[in-house]
């Protein structure tokens, strides 16, 4: 009887343990965030699909720094100064954004936001990659859900 219920035991654990040890999507941004902010400089690729339409382009961010390269529009940000060049209309404008405008407009500032600002949530996804969803917390804002 003891020998039986060690067994039922041992399975239920078996059972149990690929629930405990999935990482949750907070864990999964932390260490995104650290990796990004141990990096001297990052690349990635994306698509950003919003109405129907898809938009593809390039980020680069080195420290505080970043550009973003699309096909309707490119901007760079040096620390300080940000150019934004739109191809449709074909002009360059010029600002000094302030923090709380650069959360908006740096991709990478939602990784390092993301416990104040949204809430995490792990979405089905194909083996090898991890899909999160993040709601943004507070009603009303610019951003209410990004997928990384």
């Amino acid at each position: 009887m003891l020998t039986k219920n060690i067994i039922l035991l041992i399975l239920a654990l078996c059972c149990l343990l690929p629930l405990h040890a999935a990482e949750s999507a907070t864990a999964v941004l932390d260490k995104a965030a650290a990796k990004i902010r141990a990096s001297k400089s990052l690349s990635a690729s994306y698509t950003i699909t919003a109405d129907g339409q898809s938009n593809n382009g390039t980020l680069t961010i080195s420290g505080d720094r970043f550009t973003i390269v699309s096909p309707q529009i490119s901007s760079w940000y040096d620390g300080r100064t940000q150019w934004t060049y739109s191809t449709h209309v074909g002009e360059v404008n010029i600002t000094e954004p302030s923090p709380e405008e650069l959360q908006q407009v740096n991709p990478f500032a939602i990784i390092n936001l993301f416990k104040t600002h949204y809430r995490a949530s792990m979405l089905k996804s194909a083996a090898g990659e991890k899909k999160i969803r993040l709601t943004a917390t507070q009603a009303g804002s610019a951003i209410s859900i990004a997928w990384i």
